[in-house]
């Protein structure tokens, strides 16, 4: 049914996204495959075992950060890029997944909230009400990510405007597609 389909957007996880890429490749499949960022960045390595090389062209995934390998100068990207290679001996696989990024730019979330909230009602009088104010209040303007991170009463993310990112064949990396961020059809107030 999907053979003839210009895109194919992809939302499992694990084996089974493997799987797929490498079946429907294989049974003559030309199109694009499309995932959110939960995909292709967290399975890639297996896509890649299951699937000859040549025939990744037209793998995108949506993505809302620098991409890792590239030439992105943001402090933050930079930072966290250099901390984990410090730190970790297994640097270059950890690096290949959005674990590290994403969980860096919550890290640093929390710790701005946390430190607002106690500079806002004392060490001692911090609760939920404190972090809650917090983070409403929260408005970051990290670099490369397309948008200032910020909360509303209807607006619980701050993640809401992405970019599209492939992978080149020839280069054998992940790269972005275009520089046009998409923002949502909507995005609450």
């Amino acid at each position: 049914k999907f053979k003839d389909c210009d895109y194919v957007f992809i939302s499992t996880t694990g084996n089974m996204i493997a799987t797929f890429v490498s079946q429907m490749r294989s049974t003559g499949y030309k199109g694009a495959f499309i995932s959110g960022a939960n995909q292709f960045t967290g399975y890639w390595a297996q896509v890649q075992a299951a699937t000859p090389a040549a025939d990744l062209y037209g793998c995108y995934y949506t993505w809302w950060g620098p991409v890792v390998g590239s030439d992105s100068d943001a402090d933050w990207f930079q930072t966290m890029t250099e901390t984990t290679k410090a730190n970790h001996s297994n640097w270059t696989s950890r690096l290949s997944t959005t674990g590290p990024i994403t969980g860096w730019l919550t890290g640093y979330f929390v710790y701005d909230a946390i430190s607002r909230a106690v500079e806002s009602v004392g060490a001692k009088n911090v609760d939920g009400d404190a972090l809650k104010a917090a983070l409403d209040a929260t408005e970051i303007d990290f670099a490369d990510t397309g948008n200032t991170f910020k909360f509303s009463p209807n607006n619980n993310t701050a993640l809401y405007t992405l970019r599209m990112l492939q992978w080149n064949v020839e280069a054998s990396k992940w790269q972005v597609a275009n520089n046009k961020w998409y923002e949502g059809l909507s995005v609450p107030e």
